[in-house]
């Protein structure tokens, strides 16, 4: 989150320095963003982007770790979760399905560690739904910011990338301090319900139609 930050007013910093001139003017060179930045500031840039792309594959890693370990204990507390643990983490990886899935996985283990005895009827909560929007928006916007940002573009073309760059990770910061705090939630709640010694109820189906 605080690479994040230096690399929103990096960006910041260059959409103040392109306001100066014409919109319609072709930036000569790559357009890149260290080219607006003081000479001392290159290295600070620099890092910043390796530090955030470490953070990013270290989160990301760990992350994946967790939606695991968390349908595992799911699958062994409460009845009817179907998501796998190796389904937990593949619909991350595919197309189309990495824009649902991730959501509907967070929201069995939210409504199954909150009321286990009775989580198929329950509503997500509001910060659920506003955490995956503001992923899925603030990866549109990293993707439209990356498009805008070409060799060759106008200074209208890089003033938009920078705004939506600036977007995209005051979004991402904004979805992450979402998610520690549903994630802790989840994490807090399975916890409470292995320490209590916490069983499902048998099912009422005969032994043979289990």
């Amino acid at each position: 989150m605080a690479a994040g930050l230096v690399v929103a007013t990096l960006h910041g910093w260059r959409l103040w320095a392109l306001q100066g001139l014409s919109p319609d003017a072709t930036v000569n060179g790559g357009g890149g963003l260290e080219e607006f930045l003081p000479v001392e500031w290159v290295p600070v840039y620099a890092i910043a982007l390796l530090v955030l792309l470490a953070t990013y594959v270290v989160a990301a890693i760990l992350t994946l770790i967790w939606y695991q370990r968390s349908v595992r204990n799911a699958r062994s507390l409460v009845r009817g979760v179907r998501t796998t643990p190796a389904w937990a983490v593949a619909f991350f990886f595919i197309p189309v399905l990495s824009l649902i899935k991730p959501y509907a996985v967070t929201s069995e283990l939210w409504r199954s560690s909150k009321s286990p005895d009775r989580w198929l009827g329950q509503p997500d909560p509001a910060a659920l739904r506003w955490w995956w929007g503001l992923v899925l928006i603030g990866g549109l916007a990293s993707a439209t910011a990356r498009y805008l940002e070409v060799p060759g573009a106008t200074v209208a073309s890089l003033i938009m990338a920078d705004a939506t760059m600036i977007l995209s990770l005051a979004l991402h910061i904004l979805a992450g301090v979402l998610f520690l705090q549903i994630g802790g939630a989840i994490t807090r709640a399975q916890n409470g319900l292995i320490d209590s010694g916490y069983a499902p109820p048998p099912s009422d189906l005969p032994r043979w139609a289990a």
